[in-house]
């Protein structure tokens, strides 16, 4: 399953992720393909086409928004999920302001991170850092019906309780 290849399309071109084909059009000159770095990769990496100053949330209680220079088409019936690279919450206090990112079939605007700074000080993210990862989960529709949810289970309603 090639998970990087690229196919040119006048101002677009279209990248394989998890062996789905995903139509991405770059915004700005700066901007990056997201691609799987090692053939065993479940994710490809989101670079970062700018330098983005994140001030502490004691300074800033709104995120700070970093656009990623790129919309994209995903298909039917999946979303592209985006987190922070695992490197990325070792080496910085920041995390993603939602925790993880989702992008819908049918969302069409630019794709973009929105970052919080957890420490006492400006954290300088560079321009071309790899900062994200993302990857292609399938969707199930579901439909909520309303009744009554019986609580009669062994687990029962405490929260942390499987660990008896």
């Amino acid at each position: 399953m090639a998970r990087t290849s690229t196919k040119k399309t006048q101002e677009t071109e279209a990248i394989t992720l998890n062996g789905e084909q995903v139509l991405i059009e770059l915004l700005n000159d700066n901007a990056v393909i997201p691609e799987a770095k090692t053939d065993g990769a479940g994710c490809m990496d989101i670079t970062i086409p700018m330098t983005v100053s994140v001030p502490p949330v004691t300074v800033q209680t709104k995120a700070t928004e970093i656009p990623l220079g790129f919309k994209v088409v995903i298909p039917k019936g999946h979303t592209m999920r985006i987190q922070l690279r695992s490197s990325v919450g070792r080496d910085y206090p920041i995390s993603l302001a939602n925790i993880e990112g989702i992008v819908d079939e049918d969302f069409r605007g630019e794709v973009m991170l929105f970052v919080r700074n957890y420490s006492k000080h400006i954290v300088m993210l560079e321009q071309g850092m790899r900062v994200a990862q993302c990857w292609l989960e399938k969707t199930v529709p579901m439909t909520f019906v309303a009744g009554e949810v019986v609580e009669d289970t062994e687990r029962g309603t405490e929260s942390g309780s499987t660990g008896k």
